[in-house]
């Protein structure tokens, strides 16, 4: 008996101090937030977008909003466009009002840029329900959103090029929302083409609170599963970023789409690994880092064909683009860039290291210096190399000589 109680004990104290060394690791063993604020220069504005008496009395606590600032909100209120639409879908509790960056960073990009398109960006108001807690609403916000992109492509009528598909941004369980609307029988497939997750738990609810959650999380991905197979969703792309080691509620691993959607259709990435992001963000800075803001941006830019104003339909040519921005390129905004080797200036300074063990130091300063390390597969050492306070564009190439 003396043992069983000693025991008891000693399994007690180990289990506290387990809890609290695992406390003392979350609250010191983290990264100090990087990301830069994105700034509105004009004062922001969210115009209502009316909608028919059916919906308002079938989702009486949703609503759908138009964002602008300044000179294009004025010219916006009479909620005739000619943009491209873009439908922002807020997370768990999430609020529409998150949808400021992305609306203010690309307003501004098109007026800088004088580009001959625009995107009009439009978010729902959920009423910042707590979806990830709360199966029963995901399909009730889900229909409501189908509701709202009907009822966004009506305000284009007019418009010398219409659009005939809306673009997709969803935070967190907004994400799922995005993929679920196709489980809709009445929802029309063609009606999206392009999704954007931030921070998403693809994979499966971070927390199964109820079986209808998760009953929801597994009818979507068989859907997509199945879609993609049949060829039904050959026509969706979708790139998916998580947070990294900063986001404490949904880890990367949620964010893949790996066994979901295949890699003709899909990208996944956390945002310590996306080109000229590197850096983590917590749940709710990624839909304002201004890093990732940009990088989703460049994205959706480039993915617009000039002939039509409108997401271009070409699958292949827009995952060649979310490649480029998500996953790798050569330290260019532009996705012409068909070799590394465009990417080296030429007249810069070569150096080979020979040295076993190298380490380097360097303020920043206007002369470019490129160090090669030679990799012998022949003697079987592998190669590491550990970079820290690197530059955006400073880069690490991996080249292959040629005819050697």
């Amino acid at each position: 008996t003396v043992l069983q109680v000693t025991m008891v004990k000693v399994v007690t104290i180990l289990m506290l101090g387990f809890v609290l060394v695992g406390l003392f690791d979350i609250l010191s063993n983290y990264e100090d937030n990087k990301c830069e604020m994105t700034y509105m220069f004009e004062w922001p504005e969210y115009l209502q977008v009316p909608l028919s008496e059916n919906v308002t009395k079938a989702f009486p606590r949703y609503n759908l909003y138009l964002y602008g600032e300044g000179a294009y909100a004025r010219q916006s209120k009479n909620l005739k466009l000619t943009g491209v639409p873009v439908l922002f879908i807020p997370g768990n509790a999430g609020s529409h009002k998150q949808v400021r960056s992305l609306g203010s960073v690309a307003l501004k990009k098109a007026q800088h840029l004088h580009t001959p398109f625009h995107f009009n960006y439009f978010a729902v108001d959920l009423n910042e329900e707590l979806t990830g807690m709360f199966g029963p609403i995901l399909s009730e916000q889900t229909e409501f959103v189908h509701r709202c992109i009907l009822k966004i492509l009506t305000m284009y009528r007019k418009a010398e090029n219409p659009p005939k598909s809306v673009i997709l941004v969803g935070h967190s369980v907004g994400g799922i929302i995005a993929r679920a609307l196709f489980t809709l029988p009445e929802f029309d497939l063609s009606l999206v083409n392009t999704i954007i997750t931030q921070a998403t738990p693809h994979q499966g609810p971070v927390i199964s609170a109820d079986q209808y959650m998760a009953d929801f999380y597994n009818t979507v991905n068989q859907f997509w599963q199945e879609g993609m197979s049949s060829g039904r969703l050959a026509h969706v792309t979708i790139a998916s970023t998580g947070g990294a080691h900063r986001d404490y509620l949904v880890r990367a691993g949620l964010v893949s789409l790996k066994g979901i959607v295949p890699e003709s259709n899909a990208v996944s990435a956390v945002t310590s690994a996306v080109p000229k992001v590197w850096l983590s963000t917590d749940h709710l800075a990624i839909v304002w880092c201004k890093q990732l803001v940009l990088a989703t941006k460049r994205a959706l830019f480039d993915i617009i064909d000039l002939k039509t104003r409108q997401v271009t339909t070409d699958v292949k040519r827009r995952m060649q683009v979310f490649r480029h921005h998500f996953l790798h390129h050569p330290g260019s905004k532009s996705v012409s860039l068909t070799s590394v080797q465009t990417a080296f200036p030429p007249g810069d300074k070569w150096v080979e290291i020979a040295d076993d063990i190298w380490e380097f130091s360097e303020t920043r300063n206007k002369d470019i210096t490129n160090f090669m390390f030679a990799i012998d597969k022949a003697s079987g050492r592998d190669t590491f190399a550990a970079t820290t306070n690197i530059a955006e564009d400073s880069w690490v190439y991996l080249c292959r000589e040629e005819g050697g």
